[in-house]
């Protein structure tokens, strides 16, 4: 194979509880992968890379090899007769509609009270806050906290917690409303607002055990 190859996140539990940030980077690249995809450290795994390289572990050769083929994808890219930007609006809503899952709290009907208040996630928090306009729903720091949770997260006091990622985040969580939208993009944003506004149901399914979580879905 002679295309782009790309990892996995490296930041999984699987690499990061055997092997650090460097070590996995320098050994995905010796490997074959060409992208080093989200690092736990990113800063260790570019001095990790680095380091290898000057001691000889890795070759410069490999490294041009793997910047060469994702320059050509760019580039391919680039001179393609692609869609309008923003032509899957629609059709990225819809996926994330049908994949929100309640995990706790009522299965259909308004979920939060007029104002909310976004935490959590950067990117969500600011794909939610502008999804929260365009809806109606106000957003204040006063309102009813929606925790936006990433894998790494712990227990938030909230009064809806949402799985923005993997949905293993909601076995150690609790909150009146649980719910996962499996992505943060501006069309599970607006997927999610819709739900806890009653305007949608919850239609998904967790796609495997979740331990802690009170059920898979409505």
């Amino acid at each position: 194979f002679d295309g782009l190859v790309v990892s996995d996140s490296l930041a999984m539990a699987a690499i990061t509880q055997r092997v650090d940030s460097a070590g996995a980077a320098v050994r995905t690249l010796r490997a074959g992968v060409d992208v080093v995809l989200m690092p736990a450290d990113p800063r260790a795994a570019r001095r990790g890379i680095v380091a290898a390289v000057r001691s000889g572990r890795l070759t410069r050769r490999r490294l041009e090899q793997a910047a060469g083929r994702q320059v050509a994808l760019l580039l391919h890219h680039a001179e393609a007769q692609g869609a309008r930007p923003g032509s899957g609006r629609r059709a990225s809503y819809e996926w994330s509609r049908a994949a929100v899952t309640s995990v706790t709290g009522p299965c259909r009907g308004r979920l939060v009270p007029r104002t909310v208040q976004p935490v959590g996630d950067r990117v969500a928090v600011a794909y939610f806050r502008k999804a929260a306009a365009e809806a109606g729903l106000r957003v204040g720091a006063r309102g009813a906290r929606v925790a936006l949770l990433a894998p790494d997260t712990r227990r938030v006091p909230a009064r809806v917690a949402v799985a923005v990622d993997a949905p293993w985040v909601l076995g150690w969580v609790r909150a009146p409303v649980e719910l996962a939208t499996y992505g943060s993009t501006p069309g599970a944003m607006r997927a999610l607002v819709d739900v806890l506004l009653g305007r949608e149901r919850a239609p998904g399914r967790l796609p495997a055990p979740v331990a802690g979580a009170r059920r898979r879905g409505c």
